[in-house]
């Protein structure tokens, strides 16, 4: 072993009991029967060999901070373990959802990250992300894109507290998607907001697709699912910088989605002061109304009928 070692320039061998490894330096394969190896004057067991070294099956991980398991007899070094790590808790604040969206659609399994221009395999069950690979993007939509996107997360983050956003970038357009679901079981109740909105950078053309439902169902089983369609235009030309026209678009976003969540307030104080009782009859059936002072009467009216 020592002069295995001496071979190979001190790159590590890693041996255990009857079975054979792939070694890190020169990528030829060896068949030991031994339990104990000596390295740099340290003593490791196979117990303590398991300790430090870890297969690159154990720690590659995804763009969008998943845990992936490959096959490969390859072993670690000890500074790659330390590397490893450190991406993988890197990758774990950077932990974020993703939008399945048409704008976003590949094909039926793989739809486009464009924070990250990353294309990801979606598992329709499990609803797991995972394959990332890189996409082209469109080079002229780019460096607009990523402004409005910044501006939008900053719009989301004060607006909706658990939003997902993405905005895509191609052909002349700028898409943006918003989702905000707020599920709340436990006092029966759930909702969700979407908005999408495209700007046509040719003509300045601003379109708006806004979508609230909420489902209440404690003391009954009511829904309320509503919709607007918006239009506007950007008094912006497409000549002007980029945080200009940026800061003009989610300006736009942000007044016309304000004004149709007062407008939904609105119309719930309406709907229990109006509509609610616009739903019942003016009159009761027999057309006259009902002296409840008398209802005794009535009861012993109808009882002598029957009989």
């Amino acid at each position: 072993l020592s002069g295995a070692i001496k071979e190979f320039g001190g790159g590590v061998v890693i041996i255990s009991h009857n079975r054979e490894f792939t070694d890190t330096v020169t990528v030829e394969k060896w068949s030991v029967n031994a339990g104990v190896l000596v390295v740099s004057g340290n003593n490791y067991t196979q117990k303590n060999l398991e300790k430090i070294v870890m297969k690159e099956e154990e720690t590659k991980i995804d763009a969008f901070g998943n845990v992936e398991k490959v096959k490969s007899t390859r072993k670690l070094s000890r500074k790659e373990i330390k590397e490893k790590q450190k991406r993988r808790a890197a990758a774990k604040k950077r932990g974020e959802e993703v939008l399945v969206s048409k704008h976003g659609q590949i094909d039926s399994d793989h739809f486009l990250h464009p924070k990250t221009n990353k294309v990801f395999k979606l598992d329709h069950f499990r609803q797991i992300a995972s394959d990332p690979e890189d996409h082209t993007v469109d080079e002229e939509m780019e460096e607009l894109r990523k402004v409005v996107e910044k501006d939008v997360e900053d719009y989301v983050g004060d607006r909706y507290a658990e939003g997902v956003l993405a905005v895509y970038g191609a052909q002349g357009v700028i898409t943006i998607a918003i989702v905000h679901n707020k599920y709340s079981p436990s006092n029966f109740w759930n909702g969700r907001w979407r908005s999408v909105w495209t700007l046509d950078t040719a003509t300045g053309e601003v379109k708006g697709s806004l979508k609230c439902k909420v489902h209440y169902y404690e003391d009954g089983n009511v829904q309320l699912e509503t919709s607007k369609e918006v239009e506007d235009k950007l008094s912006k030309s497409s000549s002007e910088p980029h945080k200009v026209i940026s800061k003009a678009l989610v300006d736009l976003v942000s007044a016309a989605e304000h004004k149709y969540q007062e407008a939904l307030n609105e119309s719930y104080h309406d709907l229990a002061e109006t509509t609610f009782n616009g739903l019942r009859r003016a009159l009761p059936y027999t057309r006259t109304k009902l002296d409840w002072n008398k209802i005794l009467t009535y009861r012993i009216g109808a009882e002598l009928a029957a009989k």
